[in-house]
């Protein structure tokens, strides 16, 4: 049965990723086919969101499939009666060109896979993430800490986005989420590529451009976006990619056509929309910056499909769920007006912020380059808390010269009128002003987050008045020169980075020396989550064969105690959401925190574990009970056994589960 509902899922995607074919072609007007191909999977992810956050809470997984399905049964019915009147436009790349894109492809998917294999079970991702999207997939919507089970307000896109992709697919979402990572970097690298040749028609610009963006931003220890893969990123790029671009086409910018109806433009503001629940700081810079275009773009036409589709991103913002409903909410005094603690995750705002011009330095390192001989450039490579001047030595070590010369750059472009240019200068402007002229409370501490837009964008408007430049020159040797000495003063992050990784690939178990453990033996870069979890967190085969029984044959609303009480915070979050249940005996400590690790147990969880009583797991509220057996003398087991509503229900040679039922 399994195999069979795998087939009719991935035919479900098909379908989905046709309809959203066929929306770029005969509702907005792409006549590019390369574009339309590398488009079609931004504008499915951004359907999946929608269908989701709308569906969920009122069908849940199975319902929402079944109703999406015809919606999209219908919307391909209406498009497949839609005349088409456009030609496709011709695709002329050249053979270097293409090269490019194939070798940027594949250092993109290496670094996809790298970066997991190295990152996956140490970063944030699985604390919360990753537990999210075991919890969605058995049907727990809206989101909730998976600790402290109290509702949150952050973005989830993502994590619906692969919960459904898993379901739908029949693959474990753990490996779902190693595909869709490196499936989501690959389409984002092309579709850059994409919009800038076709906006400016510059082959030039669009290689350039999506060059510096992808392997010579250098923020910190990252050298742009093609090995920044870690949590919601690679998911927030492809919709900011996809968001540009759907922009840039309703302003009819795609060279050869003709601008899109009118209902392109409501289409193209509510898959926009979806972005704020994928990364609602790219969606609330993209509207902001949206309108600085008619700098370079003019007329009554532009600014009333633009008006459309911008007024249809906020719509789906303030509806859809997340930080923009829970303001909405907030602003229309239907939800609570301050946030009791972090975990609720409720952004807030304060303009002026009392540090005016001054951003947060948490995380934020030296660049890559730096790791070099340069690095005596006053290059403090310590971590800190502490506010610095946007001026600062300090902040602008964190970027690499592309960044330095980022205003030259965009004076350049204003000064051509590259529409390009002034989006992603605008993006980057926007992105770097907000950290340090606004307060956001407890996230004031999140500056990479935008630090990284202005590290992007500005290396991408950097590549892309090398490119105007570059291709005026007629000496092919001169331009030939010149691109050569640029690659080589602007990739030295690149080369520091593939200098690591190849030692740690050919070395596995040496640590990274930005300070994450290399490759694991045996894993290699392939997608193992698994074996990554067990040599990691010493997890065993047993503990995931529990885990699935437990999803399999529990109740939804079950709570699982399980005995780890001083396992990492990962290692607990991962059995969580491997078994789709929330936990018991979880309480939220003394003061507002976000930290994890400070989540304390209930004293009733030690009360249990030292005398064995079950009247401690009716104070929990616990209806199962996970505890591995080499930790418990057998008379202590036994004796829990024939208390009065326990029975034991699970045993492999590891652990042993118990259901309580309270007298």
């Amino acid at each position: 049965m399994a195999p069979f509902l795998s087939i009719l899922g991935i035919l479900w995607l098909a379908g989905l990723c046709y309809v959203s074919y066929e929306l770029l072609k005969k509702v907005l007007g792409e006549a590019c086919l390369l574009t339309r191909v590398v488009a079609t999977p931004g504008v499915a992810a951004a359907f999946l969101v929608l269908f989701a956050a709308y569906l969920w809470p009122y069908l849940g997984v199975v319902g929402t499939h079944l109703v999406a399905a015809l919606v999209l049964g219908t919307l391909g019915f209406l498009l497949s009666k839609t005349r088409q009147e456009l030609p496709d436009a011709p695709v002329h790349l050249h053979p270097a060109c293409k090269v490019y894109l194939v070798l940027g492809s594949l250092l993109t998917l290496f670094y996809g896979l790298f970066g997991q294999t190295t990152g996956m079970v140490v970063d944030g991702d699985l604390f919360v993430h990753i537990t999210e999207i075991g919890l969605f997939q058995e049907g727990h919507y809206p989101p909730k800490n998976p600790f402290l089970i109290v509702p949150t307000h952050g973005h989830f896109g993502r994590q619906m986005l692969i919960a459904q992709l898993s379901s739908l697919t029949g693959l474990h979402f753990l490996e779902t989420e190693w595909l869709y990572t490196c499936g989501a970097q690959i389409i984002s690298f092309l579709l850059l590529f994409c919009l800038i040749w076709r906006v400016t028609g510059s082959q030039w610009q669009g290689a350039l451009g999506s060059a510096f963006g992808f392997f010579a931003a250098d923020l910190g220890s990252s050298i742009g976006i093609a090995d920044t893969v870690s949590n919601h990123n690679p998911s927030a790029i492809l919709f900011l990619m996809t968001g540009s671009y759907l922009i840039l086409r309703i302003l009819g910018k795609t060279r050869g056509l003709s601008y899109p109806p009118y209902p392109g433009a409501f289409w193209a503001g509510l898959l926009l929309g979806a972005d704020a629940l994928v990364y609602e700081i790219h969606l609330g810079l993209m509207i902001l910056a949206a309108p600085c275009l008619f700098f370079v773009v003019s007329g009554v036409d532009h600014a009333k499909r633009l008006t459309i589709t911008l007024l249809m991103a906020l719509v789906m913002a303030g509806t859809a769920g997340g930080v923009g409903k829970d303001m909405v909410q907030r602003a229309l005094g239907r939800g609570q007006a301050t946030a009791e603690s972090a975990v609720q995750q409720r952004v807030k705002i304060k303009i002026p912020k009392d540090n005016l011009f001054q951003i947060r330095l948490d995380n934020l390192r030296p660049s890559r380059p730096f790791e070099t001989r340069w690095r005596p450039w006053s290059a403090n490579f310590e971590s800190s808390t502490a506010y610095a001047d946007v001026r600062s030595k300090r902040l602008i070590n964190i970027f690499w010269w592309p960044v330095w010369c980022f205003p030259l750059a965009l004076l350049f472009l204003l000064k051509h009128r590259n529409i390009m240019g002034v989006w992603f200068g605008t993006l980057a402007v926007g992105a770097g002003l907000a950290p340090s002229i606004v307060d956001f409370g407890f996230f004031e501490g999140e500056s990479l987050r935008w630090l990284f837009v202005v590290a992007v964008g500005g290396s991408i408007c950097f590549g892309l008045a090398a490119g105007t430049v570059l291709e005026q020159i007629r000496n092919r040797w001169v331009r030939t020169f010149l691109f050569l000495l640029l690659l080589a003063v602007s990739t030295v992050g690149l080369r520091v980075s593939l200098l690591d990784a190849v030692s740690a690939v050919q070395h596995p178990g040496q640590p990274l020396p930005i300070g994450r453990p290399g490759v694991v033996e045996g894993v290699g870069l392939m997608p193992r989550p698994f074996k990554l979890l067990k040599h990691h967190y010493s997890l065993k085969d047993e503990d995931f064969e529990a885990a699935a029984w437990i999803r399999r044959y529990t109740p939804q609303e079950a709570l699982i105690l399980t005995d780890d009480v001083k396992g990492r915070v990962n290692a607990r979050a991962a059995v969580i959401g491997l078994q789709g249940r929330f936990p018991a005996g979880y309480v939220e400590p003394d003061g507002p925190t976000s930290n994890p690790q400070s989540y304390p147990r209930s004293s009733h969880v030690y009360d249990f574990l030292d005398d064995g009583e079950a009247t401690s797991l009716k104070k929990l509220g616990a209806s199962f009970v996970v505890l591995h057996k080499g930790r418990y003398s057998q008379d202590w087991l036994q004796s829990l056994a024939r208390q009065p509503g326990i029975k034991e229900v699970y045993e492999n040679d590891l652990v042993v589960i118990f259901s309580y039922q309270a007298r």
